[in-house]
C-alpha cells in the first residue's frame, strides 16, 4: 500500500452532507477520503478505478441507488474488497437487510449515527493500520 491512511470512498448525493461528511473525517487521524459520487453509475464506474478501504453509501441516489451500488460491487467489480457502510435516512429492516444480503457491514441513520459512524472509521484505521 502506498499510504498509511484508510482509504474512505463517499456515495452521497446531498452536497451539504457529503461536505459535512468530508469535514468530519478529515479530522480523523490516518483516515483520508480518495473520491465521491452522488449517483449509482458515477459511483460504480469510479470505484472500478479507485482502490479504497471503505464506501460510504446512501440509499438515496441522484440517480440509480445505494443498494444498486451495493449490487454492482458484488457482482460488477469483486475484485472491490473496501469494507462497505450504509449511512442512509431510511430505517427500514428490509432494506437493512438486503444491504447486509449484499455486503454491508454496517447500516446506520444519518439523523443519530454520525458520531457511530466516525468511530467505525476510527477503529477500523487503527486497526488495520
Amino acid at each position: 500500500r502506498r499510504a498509511m491512511a484508510l482509504e474512505v470512498f463517499i456515495v452521497e448525493d446531498s452536497q451539504s452532507v457529503r461536505e459535512i461528511m468530508l469535514e468530519q473525517i478529515s479530522m480523523l487521524p490516518n483516515v483520508t477520503c480518495v473520491g465521491y459520487a452522488d449517483s449509482e453509475e458515477v459511483a460504480v464506474d469510479a470505484l472500478k478505478r479507485v482502490a479504497c478501504d471503505v464506501v460510504i453509501v446512501d440509499i438515496n441516489l441522484k440517480s440509480g441507488s445505494g443498494i444498486g451500488v451495493l449490487r454492482a460491487l458484488r457482482n460488477q467489480v469483486p475484485e472491490q474488497k473496501a469494507a462497505r457502510i450504509v449511512f442512509s435516512n431510511y430505517e427500514d429492516a428490509s432494506l437493512c437487510t438486503l444491504s447486509t444480503r449484499l455486503g454491508a457491514a454496517h447500516f446506520l441513520d444519518k439523523a443519530r449515527d454520525f458520531p457511530r459512524l466516525l468511530s467505525i472509521l476510527s477503529d477500523m484505521a487503527t486497526v488495520s493500520h
